[in-house]
This record gives C-alpha cells, sequence and structure tokens, in this order.
C-alpha cells in the first residue's frame, strides 16, 4: 500500500491548557492558533454541518487558513461513555491513536490537523480537526459510473484493498462504502478509524464482519451477480499473501 506520511505520533505536538489537553500536528502548530479559541469557535459557528447527533457526534466543514478542514464535536452524552472517558481514554485521545496505528501498519487516512478535549467535572467535551482526505468515496464513485467495465474495475480494487487490509491484520469498525475514499491514482484511504484495530491475526467473526459490512455496503450500488467480482479480488489478494480466507 502506497501510503503518505500524515498521522505519525512524533509528528504531533502536546497540548496542555488547563482543563484544555490533547495534541496538534506540527504543521498545525502556529497555524492553528489557541486550541480553547479554536472550539468556542466551533462550537459557535461550526460551519456546514454534514451529521449531527447521536454517539456520532456533530461533523461539520469549513474553510479555515485558506484551506478545507472538517470538525468533528463530541458532546457529554451517555455515562458509559463518560465513565470510558475518565478510567479508559478520551474519545479524542482514542480517535488521533488508532489514525497513528493505521499509519503504523501501512493504511492512509487523513491527516489529523488536531485532537483534544476540554474537561468540566466528570464531562469532557472533544474536537478532532482533519484535513480533507483525497479522492471520492466508493459509494459516490459506483453509483455514478454507468460504464460496467468501469465499475467492475472499482469493485475489484476494493475487493483488492480490504483483502490487504486483513492480511496485514487491520479491521475496521464500520467498513462502508462511504468510509473507503479513491484517489485518481488508485491509491485508497479510509476515514472513521475511531474503533479500528491492529492484530497479528484477526479473528475469523472480525473478518467475516467486516466482509459483510462491505458487500451489504457495495451491494447497494451494484447489480447482485456483480458481487463475485469483489470476492474474487478479496480471495485472490488474500491468497497471494499467504492469509487463509475466512
Amino acid at each position: 500500500m502506497a501510503v503518505s506520511l500524515l498521522n505519525c505520533e512524533s509528528d504531533f505536538q502536546t497540548i496542555r491548557q488547563g482543563a484544555l489537553q490533547g495534541v496538534v500536528h506540527r504543521v498545525w502548530e502556529e497555524r492553528l492558533g489557541d486550541a480553547g479559541e479554536l472550539l468556542e469557535e466551533i462550537l459557535n459557528e461550526p460551519g456546514k454541518v454534514l451529521r449531527k447527533g447521536g454517539g456520532q457526534g456533530v461533523t461539520s466543514v469549513k474553510e479555515f487558513d485558506g484551506e478545507t478542514l472538517y470538525f468533528k464535536v463530541y458532546f457529554p452524552a451517555l455515562w458509559r461513555r463518560r465513565l470510558r472517558d475518565i478510567f479508559i481514554k478520551p474519545r479524542w485521545q482514542r480517535e488521533w491513536e488508532a489514525n497513528c496505528r493505521a499509519q503504523e501498519a501501512g493504511v492512509h487516512s487523513a491527516r489529523i490537523v488536531a485532537a483534544f478535549g476540554k474537561r468540566d467535572g466528570v464531562n469532557m467535551t472533544h474536537l478532532v480537526v482533519t484535513e480533507a482526505i483525497e479522492g471520492k468515496d466508493i459509494a459516490s464513485l459506483l453509483s455514478k459510473t454507468e460504464d460496467e467495465t468501469s465499475r467492475h474495475q472499482i469493485l475489484a480494487k476494493v475487493g483488492h484493498y480490504v483483502g490487504r487490509l486483513h492480511a496485514i491484520g487491520f479491521w475496521h469498525a464500520h467498513l462502508h462504502c462511504k468510509h473507503i475514499f479513491m484517489r485518481e491514482d488508485g491509491e485508497i484511504a479510509l476515514i472513521d478509524l475511531e474503533r479500528s484495530h491492529v492484530s497479528q491475526s484477526l479473528s475469523r467473526e472480525r473478518v467475516r464482519r467486516n466482509l459483510h459490512q462491505v458487500r451489504k455496503s457495495v451491494g447497494k450500488y451494484v447489480r447482485k451477480d456483480e458481487l463475485p467480482i469483489f470476492d474474487q479480488a478479496y480471495h485472490e489478494e488474500l491468497n497471494g499473501t499467504g492469509c487463509v480466507p475466512p
């Protein structure tokens, strides 16, 4: 997998401002400014809201210092989430570390600009900022590709990609078409990595869950008789790396 070095832990600087703690990418440290002020700005003027509500928080996009950035705000919610922030790791940290693990494994994702949380008693508000990821999501590509040959090429590339993910021990909690992006040169990247996992040996259950997710997602945009193209590419990739298909 071709990878751009974007989310290595050594590329980040720690942020400590009283009740606010987190990290900022070194290439953004000066441009980003005060983290507390940024959080207040996004809470008051989030920009164009793309997704709102539930455990997924509020995702918005807006221009910042001449670039398009994505902002994900997670508010205090269910008690289990608050307790997880206190006794395990805060949400911002889990998401940042997941992207760094993916980078180390050879999985490309969008560069994290900053990730931090501000605590207020037992509550914590989190903000994760990322750059725009290159390419288009697979859902958009498949839904807009009328040419059958081109559509089959996309299916095969996705199949090979998912096979490589599993071969290197990478598991994505929500492996849907909208989370898989492909550039014009064919390089593929992922988003929404907070619950991703890297292991020397993935369990069969996790592999099967990923396959079910991606096949169900792909199946919304292609004919049923086209799905074997994805399956064949997936198994070809695993067989080529010596891994045993589930």
